[in-house]
């Protein structure tokens, strides 16, 4: 039986070292990697919500053009109606599929945190002498913020029905603490 001795397989420096552990530079280095992935999560998250944003606001100029093209080939005008029009529009192809009454646009459908058109109700009223179509847009936001958001947004719209639009009942926010949001647009 040969006897070996393991420490001398080792070399001297190596076998220091293993015994001291990391030095302040190595501990420096991994402490500024951590650092950096923070910070990219930190930031991402508010890159992400602002994406989020984009979509619904690309949703409500989606669902104008819908509801001009649907007014369009029914005489230029369409008659006010008491329930969502989400899947008439749907259904004649003017708008992506509708499930459950719903238009998810962001997020998955069964989460929480999905954005989705609930109700888009067609109407007319009188836009300074003129009688003109409008369109009531009720979206479902996973936060107060996100709506708020959403509002700022879409308030510099030109067509943005502000104030007091007759025969449709629109309101700017559904209250302060509301993340459910009725924007009118002018078509």
């Amino acid at each position: 039986m040969v006897k070996q001795n393991v420490g001398r397989s080792i070399p001297v420096g190596l076998r220091r070292r293993m015994r001291r552990g990391f030095s302040l530079v190595e501990l420096g280095i991994v402490i500024a990697v951590i650092a950096v992935l923070a910070a990219v999560v930190i930031f991402g998250r508010g890159f992400i919500s602002a994406a989020r944003i984009t979509k619904a606001v690309d949703a409500a100029n989606t669902a104008r053009k819908a509801a001009s093209t649907f007014a369009g080939t029914s005489g230029g005008a369409f008659r006010p109606n008491a329930n969502s029009q989400l899947q008439v529009l749907s259904d004649r192809g003017l708008l992506p599929p509708v499930a459950a009454g719903a238009w998810t646009v962001s997020g998955d459908p069964n989460s929480p945190d999905a954005i989705a058109v609930t109700g888009l109700f067609l109407g007319q009223s009188l836009r300074g002498t003129q009688n003109s179509n409008v369109i009531r847009l009720t979206i479902v936001f996973p936060s107060i913020t996100m709506a708020q958001d959403y509002m700022s947004s879409v308030q510099n719209d030109n067509n943005f029905a502000t104030g007091n639009v007759v025969n449709v009942a629109c309101t700017a926010a559904g209250g302060a603490n509301a993340a459910t949001v009725q924007s009118c647009f002018w078509l």
